[in-house]
């Protein structure tokens, strides 16, 4: 999600953005706010030494949570531009 980040300190004002993500992001609740929070805010080197992150290892799980993050951090993004 770098490049989302890189675009939100670049866009113009009432600029907008156009991001396609995936429906995985969709199939997985992520309720925990400590577990969202991380996900739409922590910088990727410190993100992946979550210790929830740390513990996952099944690879359709990881992939739907990698998924989410990305939504969640477009939203996160997003409200900043506004």
């Amino acid at each position: 999600m770098v490049v989302v980040e890189a675009c939100g300190k670049v866009i113009a004002p009432g600029g907008s953005a156009v991001v396609i993500g995936s429906q995985s992001s969709h199939r997985l609740a992520v309720n925990a706010l400590s577990q969202k929070t991380a996900l739409a805010l922590l910088p990727p080197e410190e993100l992946i030494e979550f210790p929830w992150i740390k513990e996952i290892d099944d690879n359709l799980y990881a992939y739907q949570i990698s998924k989410r993050g990305n939504a969640l951090r477009v939203v996160s993004e997003a409200v900043k531009c506004e």
